[in-house]
C-alpha cells in the first residue's frame, strides 16, 4: 500500500491517528494490512450485483430529434456506396452544424433505423 494512501486513510478516520518517531507518522504492519485486506464494502454485499440492470437508461441527445429523421432519409435516398462522409458534409451545408455532428446523426440513423415524419427544420 502507498504511503499517501496510509496517510489518507489516517486523515479520514480508517486508520488510527498513528504514532509519530523522529518527525514521522508510523502504523504497524497488521493494522495498515488489515485495513487493506478488510476495506469497508469489498464483499459486504454492497454495490450492483451482476446481471441486475443498472437503472434508467438515459437519452441519447439524437434520440427523437428532427435532424435524426433527415439523416435517415439522406441515407436512404443516397446513392448505393456514397461514403457516408460526402453525405455528412451535403447535409451540414444544407442545415447547419458540423460535418462531424452529421456523420454521427447518420451512423445513429443507420445503427436504429430511424424512420419517421418529423419535420426537418
Amino acid at each position: 500500500m502507498n504511503t499517501s494512501t496510509v496517510r489518507a486513510y489516517a486523515t479520514q478516520g480508517h486508520l488510527s491517528p498513528g504514532t509519530t518517531r523522529y518527525g514521522a507518522r508510523l502504523w504497524t504492519r497488521r493494522e495498515v494490512h488489515d485495513r487493506r485486506d478488510n476495506a469497508p464494502g469489498q464483499g459486504k454485499g454492497g454495490g450492483r450485483r451482476a446481471g441486475e440492470p443498472q437503472g434508467p437508461r438515459k437519452t441519447h441527445p439524437y434520440e427523437n430529434g428532427p435532424r435524426l429523421t433527415v439523416a435517415a432519409q439522406a441515407l436512404t435516398t443516397a446513392a448505393p456506396g456514397t461514403p457516408k462522409g460526402r453525405i455528412a458534409a451535403e447535409l451540414a451545408k444544407l442545415h447547419g452544424h458540423t460535418r462531424r455532428t452529421w456523420e454521427r446523426l447518420l451512423t445513429t440513423a443507420a445503427t436504429t433505423h430511424h424512420t419517421g415524419d418529423d419535420d426537418p427544420s
